[in-house]
């Protein structure tokens, strides 16, 4: 019997196409912060909510799994890149260390997704759920620096977001977003950040946005703790904003939304790439170029979107059943 296609949801695909186009053009824009001013704005605006809002939406879609697939669609894909990764930087001649334990580029939120799946499993009955993530998000800021350890600081740190995302009610939510009010109240929040971030984008460091480190390796020891809150608070504001304002119906982007894994994982190749192995990006000079750059990396995204990851993934998964069997053949 043929199983029916699962009907998708067109207002999380809108959602995640939208967010994994800020991912891509928000790290291309890395290489031109100094460059360019909107650059540095664009990208700042971005990283006030790509994260936040990524963990939101896989917290939603998060639901009761066993370990063996979370090892086969996170796991595996992790070590999968994490030597794909190692074999770039090694033949392009820089020295990195191969470990499992800290998540080269992008990789960090694989590990990140393993860690709230396998917690959700076992404590998304807790009423106090979300408050203890709050509490732990800020907290995390605390600990002494311990480097890029399975990027714990910024596993603690989203966590609450992955939290509200699991507990989120869609219909509730729905029906919210039919009064006009709260759709202009949304559009104007994210003009008006837009205008104080192109006003005072110096205020504003990506690693803090990031949640990358300690508060004392950021520089914020003292207060620290309460922009911590304020950026929870916040952030979550932009989250629900975007999603009143999101098309809840299908449009030409809706399909992108499908296969954000795969653009998430091979764009950071692409981009360490070229920008560390190569000269290509030099080449960029002048606004138009600029256009024309950002035009290119909007249309890598969907290119990188048809590469079928997911058979790859599966083919290296059974290499191991393919040899095992092998062996048991030629020896039985």
């Amino acid at each position: 019997m043929v199983k029916p296609n699962k009907v998708r949801d067109s207002f999380f695909d809108n959602y995640k196409a939208f967010l994994i186009l800020c991912v891509v053009i928000g790290h291309f824009l890395d290489y031109f912060t100094e460059d360019f001013r909107i650059a540095e704005i664009l990208r700042i605006y971005i990283y006030f909510f790509h994260i936040p809002a990524f963990s939101f939406i896989s917290g939603y879609f998060a639901r009761k799994n066993n370990f063996q697939v979370l090892i086969r669609k996170l796991l595996i894909p992790y070590i999968t890149f994490q030597v794909i990764y190692y074999c770039m930087y090694t033949g392009m001649g820089y020295h990195v260390d191969f470990t499992l334990l800290s998540p080269f580029f992008t990789l960090w939120y694989l590990v990140a997704l393993f860690c709230w799946r396998l917690i959700i499993n076992y404590v998304d009955t807790n009423r106090y759920l979300l408050p203890v993530s709050i509490i732990c998000s800020v907290l995390i800021g605390f600990l002494p620096d311990c480097g890029d350890f399975l990027s714990i600081y910024r596993i603690v740190s989203f966590f609450p977001f992955f939290v509200m995302g699991h507990q989120f009610k869609k219909e509730r939510f729905r029906q919210a977003t039919q009064h006009h009010l709260l759709r202009l109240l949304s559009a104007l929040l994210l003009i008006l950040l837009f205008i104080f971030i192109y006003h005072y984008y110096n205020m504003f460091d990506i690693p803090v946005l990031n949640c990358q480190d300690s508060y004392d390796a950021l520089g914020m020891d003292n207060g620290g703790w309460f922009y911590r809150l304020i950026f929870i608070l916040f952030a979550t504001c932009l989250v629900f904003a975007i999603g009143v304002i999101m098309p809840k119906n299908h449009i030409p982007l809706t399909f992108l939304g499908k296969y954000t894994m795969r653009v998430y994982l091979c764009h950071g190749v692409v981009y360490k790439y070229l920008s560390l192995g190569t000269d290509v990006l030099d080449i960029v000079d002048g606004t138009s170029d600029f256009i024309l750059y950002i035009s290119s990396v909007i249309l890598l995204t969907f290119i990188l979107s048809r590469i079928p990851l997911e058979t790859i993934i599966d083919f290296i998964v059974s290499i191991p059943k393919l040899i095992i069997h092998q062996m048991r053949h030629r020896y039985s």
